[in-house]
């Protein structure tokens, strides 16, 4: 059954489906690049833009002391709520790199 189809809006009604606001996210395409990433963001924000909210839900910031851990995961956050770490989470996936060493003069022309 495809997803984007009116059968499958009709078969899982969810508000979302049925108004057709979903977007394409290649997640399976194992390309790495920020084009890649662009693009994506591109597909998904334009989309975005013009959703309207459906569900009349309340979206809470909750403040939470890291959102990482058994703990976070096993607490839960009530309907609609979204954690907020306080303090922000940094992230150092790379490590800080030195600048390169300068290049060689050129040697003179012949």
């Amino acid at each position: 059954l495809d997803f984007t189809s009116d059968a499958f809006a009709v078969a899982w009604p969810h508000p979302a489906v049925a108004a057709k606001q979903y977007a394409v996210y290649p997640i399976t395409t194992l390309e790495y690049s920020y084009g890649h990433a662009s693009s994506i963001l591109d597909t998904v924000g334009n989309k975005l833009k013009d959703a309207a909210k459906l569900i009349p839900a309340d979206t809470t910031c909750v403040q939470v002391p890291f959102v990482e851990g058994e703990h976070y995961r096993t607490t839960g956050l009530a309907p609609g709520a979204y954690a907020c770490a306080s303090p922000a989470i940094e992230y150092s996936w790379c490590p800080a790199l030195l600048p390169p060493p300068p290049l060689p003069p050129l040697p003179p022309p012949a």
